[in-house]
């Protein structure tokens, strides 16, 4: 990137020389700085050109060794500095683990305690209440909700309810609706978590009844579909008090919600035999989740069923079509009564009419930083709203586009993170702070040229907060040949496993219930393993400890959801599925192992757990405490001054400890200190869209995870693992195959592979003109050492060869009844994976319908406009040397495709990955899909960052500045 940045500034000055441009002139440069390893880029204008002078300098000049060193060595000095004043008594804390020594494995701890914030629970300042034009007796929380409710009578379209988690964001918009039943109202509410759709149904309820008999809930998720699709064309699921547990309006079945889940079929129909010899999947189309709840509105309003309308659905149920539309098109079908589609006009009678009975039209997107989608499910709904006029007031709409996530936190983010849906990795917002922000803020602000209000809150539900840090380290230099799973992880492990059991024990006869969140479910489930054998008396699940983590059955949802108010629960353990939608009013100690990987997704989830523990007055106006473990090797590369290095090394694990502690003031008071400065750290999710279908294969593979996944989780259970590696190997043989490329001049790199190296090796031996005889290579994209393909609108067909032998041998009725057994336990597995075996049921009781011994063929094709193929460079000139080593592949973890996966998605969003398994032999890449890869790659030419980089360290840039 300094190389590219220094010839970016050379041409700029060349430029001025001849008069090209003027130095006022509003010129954009990129630079873009490519590796092996990946691309960076920076977008610089005439005012911030000193940054390319800069990289100037440093390439053209070059420093001796000395004068390097001695530059290291006074950055390093400056960001010790800051880091001092970073943390409360933090020379001392930094200058301990700045003495770590090589070799050297050390556990540090360090300790703060904050009370310069403001409680949830207490009352708000007299002057911020005049401000306001609030009651001064109102609590922070009450407070919140009055301005929201006042909100939602204004004339602003758009309404971004920012503030801490648990103050109160949906509660406020629920409790406004039902003071305003008469009116009648639609609620569409859009999350992420099916669990937190429910609870929101429960926010409408007074027992077990809907608070009204007129307020008709409705719910759809894709196991509603998946379960009763096959009879009706148009399912979703609804609680009203004064309805039948089923009914029929306008083609739509309404089930009730608290009919249990009832599968229509096992077998599906996705397997249909083609001819003698070979069987085939069989795609079938239904409506999605989107198109379900649009249409069951829809009919509830034409037939004049209720006015009161509560809907929920999920985030993820988004995905974009070959046409380049996506699905939320189908909002459209709401008011389609209302709308005349020859014309592209609504009918205004008709809108009126509507509007007479259900005069606030409220749709909610919660959470909308917690789905890769949620920026382009808002874009949708602007759409929707736009098209039928909803805020025109001739038409007598309340409408509403209510955005509500904690995340966020300023409203600068909002216009620059919401207002398009460029697709965007992970990111980290940094904001110097011009003032000190106050605890609740209301703004009038503009988004989409539309009226918005902004409404924020910063607090914490407690009296003071400790903050301890753990630190594990391990000093090791970098040696190249030396296997990573060495016995010196395991000591860093067992140190911070230690640790963490020795801090769950001492706090358990402390008052006030323990909360602890390790990312990893297989290390939750090591630690929770050895608390048992630790304690006299075993620990009884839903008695002693909850356990919150992504692949619960529906069994232990409602477990969780009947025992999260029990004060007798002294531990709750949980992975990042409960950071957000769960709260456990009687935790006061909070424990975090801090992860090492995708820092911004681990920083929001980290956000969102440290305010799990709220909802007791009593209890928030208490002290409480968060324990954060963090253990890691720093590991420095060999150097003239080892010394130097590892110290470098250091301070990189010390930013780690900053990153959390700024971002979390940010959201408890609106900034945090780093060195001299105040600045807001707010770390977002990526945006990102799919495409919609799933090929047999894809679903196939998607099982095996799952299954992996369950037996990690549950040992005893030795049959999962039998099914993973049956089926694997029943599919392990395969042909796929491109139809051929739309131009023929075109040649492409799979054909080209067995002869390339022989002649590439001709090619510059005698004259390197003679690669012009390798013709036209498909279009690809070449992103550190490895080649992307695209394979748009290209058939892709993977025939299955399935020997009937071979299956007997695997006895295929024992895998079937191991399949089946999930089946029939439904409520005690994750329900991803109970729909997952259905395709591989399928598959097995055609199989079983063969006697002879012939070769079979299983067909599966698929044509996506976005399937893409990828294979390292290096394997153009060595693949009979990959060939072998392919060949010799025993661990799956480490594998060859296993890496080609893990390297792809940390710079893409790729889903649909094959070939199933991971013994393939000569097949030396990997099939994929990928929406927004194209897109992505424009993002290093975007004007709306200065730096574009996942190597880069801000805040390094930041601390590294000169002290006044």
């Amino acid at each position: 990137l300094i190389q590219a940045g220094s010839y970016g500034y050379s041409f700029y000055k060349f430029l001025l020389k001849y008069n090209i441009i003027e130095a006022e002139t509003k010129i954009t440069i990129s630079a873009i700085g490519y590796s092996d390893r990946g691309i960076s880029s920076l977008v610089v204008t005439p005012q911030n050109i000193k940054i390319l002078e800069t990289c100037h300098e440093i390439y053209t000049e070059g420093h001796s060794q000395a004068e390097t060193q001695e530059y290291r060595q006074k950055i390093l000095n400056l960001i010790k500095l800051q880091v001092y004043k970073s943390f409360d008594g933090g020379k001392s804390f930094v200058d301990q683990l700045l003495k770590v020594a090589p070799k050297q494995n050390v556990c540090l701890t360090h300790q703060e305690k904050l009370t310069n914030f403001v409680n949830t629970a207490d009352a708000i300042p007299p002057d911020l209440a005049i401000s306001l034009n609030l009651e001064s007796s109102l609590s922070l929380r009450d407070a919140h909700a009055q301005l929201i409710k006042q909100s939602l009578e204004s004339n602003a379209t758009y309404l971004f309810l920012t503030g801490n988690p648990g103050i109160g964001k949906t509660t406020a918009v629920v409790d406004f609706l039902k003071t305003h039943l008469e009116e009648g109202f639609l609620f569409l509410y859009i999350s992420p978590r099916i669990q937190v759709n429910q609870d929101i149904i429960d926010k409408f309820k007074q027992g077990d009844k809907l608070c009204d008999d007129r307020i008709f809930c409705l719910t759809s998720d894709s196991k509603i579909r998946k379960d009763c699709a096959d009879n009706y064309q148009y399912v979703v699921k609804h609680l009203a008090n004064n309805y039948p547990d089923e009914l029929s309006r306008k083609a739509v079945k309404f089930i009730s919600m608290t009919t249990e889940d009832t599968s229509s079929s096992l077998n599906q129909g996705t397997i249909k035999r083609e001819n003698e010899d070979t069987i085939k999947s069989v795609t079938k189309n239904r409506p999605g989740v989107l198109a379900n709840i649009s249409k069951a509105i829809y009919a509830l309003i034409n037939t004049e069923t209720s006015n009161q309308i509560v809907a929920t659905a999920s985030l993820q149920s988004l995905k974009q079509t070959s046409e380049g539309n996506n699905t939320t098109k189908h909002l459209n079908l709401i008011l389609e009564s209302a709308y005349k589609s020859s014309q592209n006009s609504v009918i205004p009678q008709e809108m009126r009419k509507i509007s007479q009975r259900i005069k606030h039209i409220f749709i909610m997107i919660d959470e909308i930083t917690g789905s890769e989608t949620g920026v382009e499910f808002l874009e949708g709904v602007r759409k929707f709203c736009q098209r039928h006029q909803l805020d025109n007031p001739v038409h007598g709409f309340n409408t509403k586009i209510i955005v509500a996530d904690a995340s966020i936190v300023e409203e600068s983010v909002i216009k620059q993170h919401l207002g398009n849906t460029s697709p965007e990795p992970d990111k980290v917002f940094f904001r110097q702070a011009t003032s000190q922000p106050q605890a609740l803020t209301r703004k009038e602000i503009y988004f989409q040229n539309k009226s918005a209000r902004f409404i924020n809150a910063n607090s914490y539900p407690a009296k003071s907060l400790d903050l301890i840090y753990k630190v594990f380290i391990e000093a090791q230099e970098f040696e190249p040949e030396k296997n990573t799973l060495t016995k010196e992880a395991s000591k860093l492990l067992s140190s911070l496993e230690s640790a963490i059991l020795g801090d769950i024990n001492s706090l358990w006869e402390k008052d006030g219930q323990i909360l602890l969140y390790i990312q990893n479910k297989q290390k939750l489930q090591i630690i929770l393993e050895k608390l048992n054998k630790k304690r006299e008396k075993p620990l009884v699940k839903n008695e002693d400890y909850l356990e919150v983590r992504s692949n619960l059955s529906e069994r232990e949802k409602a477990q969780i959801h009947k025992y999260k108010n029990d004060p007798n629960i002294k531990l709750i353990v949980m992975t990042s599925a409960g950071s957000r939608g769960l709260s456990f009013p009687y935790v006061k100690h909070i424990l975090v192992e801090i992860p090492r990987f995708q820092i911004e997704q681990n920083l929001m989830e980290i956000l969102q757990v440290v305010y799990r523990g709220r909802g007791k007055e009593e209890i928030d106006k208490q002290d409480k405490q968060i324990i954060f473990y963090l253990a890691q090797k720093a590991i420095y590369y060999p150097d003239s001054d080892s010394g130097l290095a590892l110290q470098e090394t250091l301070i990189n694990i010390l930013n780690t400890l900053l990153m959390i502690k700024v971002a979390l003031m940010t959201r408890i008071s609106g900034s945090g200190k780093l060195g001299n400065q105040q600045i807001a750290l707010i770390p977002l999710g990526g945006k990102s869209t799919t495409s919609g279908g799933q090929s047999f294969s894809t679903k196939i593979n998607n099982l095996l995870e799952l299954l992996a996944q369950e037996y990690r989780l549950n040992h005893d259970q030795k049959f999962l693992e039998d099914i993973r590696q049956e089926l694997q190997k029943l599919l392990s043989q395969a042909n796929f195959s491109l139809s051929p490329n739309k131009d023929p001049n075109v040649n492409s790199y799979l054909t080209s592979m067995a002869s390339f190296p022989e002649k590439f090796s001709a090619a510059i031996n005698e004259n390197f003109a003679k690669l012009l005889s390798f013709g036209n290579l498909e279009k690809s994209y070449l992103v550190g050492g490895v080649v992307i393909v695209p394979i748009d609108n290209r058939n892709l067909a993977k025939e299955y060869y399935l020997k009937l032998s071979k299956i007997l041998k695997l006895k295929s009725s024992k895998l079937l009844n191991n399949l089946l057994v999930i089946q029939y336990n439904r409520e005690q597995y994750n329900e991803n994976l109970y729909y997952a075996t259905k395709e591989a049921i399928d598959l097995i009781n055609e199989i079983e319908t063969e006697t002879d011994n012939s070769i079979k063929l299983l067909e599966d094709d698929s044509k996506y406009f976005e399937q893409f193929y990828a294979f390292p460079l290096f394997t153009l000139l060595n693949t009979e040397i990959l060939a072998k080593y392919l060949e010799t592949e025993e661990d799956e973890d480490t594998s060859f495709k296993r890496v080609l996966e893990y390297y792809l998605k940390s710079i893409y969003n790729v889903y649909d990955i094959l070939p199933i398994g991971y013994q393939y032999q000569d097949f030396p890449f990997i099939l994929f899909r990928s929406y927004t890869l194209k897109q992505m790659r424009q993002q290093v030419f975007t004007k709306q960052y200065l730096f574009n980089s996942s190597k880069l360290n801000i805040v390094n840039l930041i601390l590294s500045q000169q002290i006044e």
